[in-house]
């Protein structure tokens, strides 16, 4: 997992817009990728394979016999699993076992466990396998999958996995969407996208994703001779049969009520895609047309998987997430370019647009998560840290600690107390028990980040808090990539 960027302003328009030259030399004569790989290549134990012959790693507790340094961890409750990246190493943690599992040396990134805990999969970036996709058994075994990845997702089932891979070598070529089978490794292709970004439905049965096109005129202002402006469009495709289906484009998203369309500003990048849990509703976000003023603050649009109900919904900063039956989800809501207002939580009725408060007017909250099991959200808070002099605050935010209350605003508390560190980015377990962390500090370099970054457990009354893995050293960059596997059945 990586930190997002803390910041900013929107204007316009929802729907994705880039800047680009209309030169034709970027759309013809693209050499074709495929993103397969035939299981000969497979990189050898002396060039680094990452699965070390496939071994099972989460099954046994033994301790390594390897010279190398572990890093420090904790105890793992029954039914749970942990996969993170720090300085180079993918490492594992077992539950009920002192000692970690190092996966590989380097070039891990995207840590991902199948739903069911079976499986492990992430990509390598070297030399000789630029975005290899592998997949480590917890219990041994092999998957003649073989292919190369720049994002991806399970299927809700474990028995397959969506991925993206560039159609051609240019910076700016289109992806392809695939779908691989993990017990006979087929690949079959779902679609062309303009990004990596997908969404794959609670069901499992459609994923979203992004196209572009020509900006209209009457929606969009005329670019200056020689440049191309390009419209995101959402769109959605079935993982067993169908044509890609277009759900929203800038002349909808221009017509969505209640939204405020102002020309003059230009038109909006757009971002993040995600399904509501009962599969009724895609939201989608949007912000300025201008890099700098997109890097944080997002329009709300939703929309029907059928691309029926399109709507504005709100504006905010940071992540949503959902209440688990789709009624209800939270966000932070977000100021305007230079508004130095603490951010809010704010709890959205998708289907009547209502939009309730629950933050008190004194605090900054951010990252809300809703527990899987009730009505309980956890986030954290601090004493506001923006003022006009700071919009994009530095990183060092003190008193930052975790704190739950319902989602109607009640029964506010703060679970931890660490005034020189740094502590952010909570989530549940799926039996909404226990409590995941990072905390982070006390000492920040500007150019390498955090001194120290760990994660952190505790159950959801505050009791039993420790530290469950050291992810960096004292050399470690703010950012922190993990994978946190749970039982819901605990």
């Amino acid at each position: 997992m990586s930190w997002g960027s803390d910041v900013t302003r929107l204007t316009l328009l929802a729907t994705t817009v880039f800047l680009s030259l209309a030169l034709s030399a970027c759309s013809a004569g693209r050499e074709s990728v495929t993103p397969t790989m035939e299981p000969s290549g497979s990189p050898t134990a002396t060039s680094g394979d990452p699965t070390e012959g496939n071994a099972p790693f989460a099954q046994s507790c033994n301790p390594p016999t390897a010279a190398y340094q572990l890093p420090e961890v904790g105890k793992l409750p029954s039914g749970q699993r942990l996969a993170w990246v720090s300085e180079g190493n993918l490492w594992t943690l077992a539950e009920d076992c002192p000692w970690p599992y190092r996966v590989s040396l380097s070039g891990i990134s995207s840590p991902q466990w199948s739903p069911d805990g079976d499986w492990l999969a992430f990509t390598i970036h070297g030399a000789d396998f630029p975005g290899r996709l592998w997949l480590h058994p917890v219990e041994g075994g092999d998957s003649p999958l073989r292919v190369r990845a720049d994002s991806f997702v399970w299927t809700p089932d474990s028995q397959a996995i969506v991925f993206t891979f560039p159609l051609g070598p240019e910076e700016d070529s289109d992806y392809g969407i695939w779908l691989g089978h993990v017990d006979d490794g087929s690949v079959s292709k779902l679609a062309e996208a303009a990004r990596s970004e997908l969404a794959l439905s609670p069901d499992g049965r459609m994923v979203a994703f992004w196209r572009e096109e020509p900006c209209p005129p009457d929606v969009v202002p005329q670019p200056p001779e020689g440049i191309t402006y390009q419209c995101g469009t959402v769109w959605s495709v079935g993982l067993s049969d169908g044509e890609p289906q277009r759900l929203a484009g800038p002349t909808e998203l221009a017509e969505a009520p209640p939204f405020d369309v102002d020309l003059e500003m230009g038109i909006s990048s757009t971002r993040g895609l995600q399904w509501s849990p009962d599969g009724e509703w895609l939201i989608f976000y949007a912000c300025g047309v201008s890099a700098s003023l997109c890097a944080g603050t997002q329009y709300i649009f939703a929309v029907r998987p059928d691309g029926s109900g399109l709507r504005y919904l709100y504006t905010t900063v940071g992540s949503v997430d959902w209440a688990p039956d789709g009624s209800r989800f939270v966000t932070a809501e977000a100021g305007r370019y230079f508004d130095v207002r603490p951010r809010q939580l704010v709890v959205i009725d998708p289907e009547s647009s209502d939009a309730l408060n629950i933050s008190p007017a004194e605090v900054e909250d951010r990252e809300p998560q809703w527990s899987p099991q009730d009505d309980l959200l956890v986030f954290d808070s601090s004493p506001p840290v923006r003022s006009p002099d700071c919009n994009l605050c530095p990183p060092e935010v003190p008193e930052q600690g975790i704190w739950v209350m319902r989602a109607d605003g009640s029964e506010r508390r703060q679970m931890t107390s660490a005034p020189d560190w740094r502590e952010c980015e909570p989530q549940w377990s799926a039996d909404g028990q226990w409590i995941l962390f990072v905390r982070q500090g006390p000492e920040y370099v500007s150019d390498r980040g955090f001194a120290q970054t760990g994660l952190w457990l505790m159950r959801r009354d505050g009791s039993d808090l420790h530290l469950l893995a050291e992810v960096t050293g004292p050399t470690g960059t703010a950012g922190v990539e993990y994978d946190w596997w749970t039982s819901s059945g605990q």
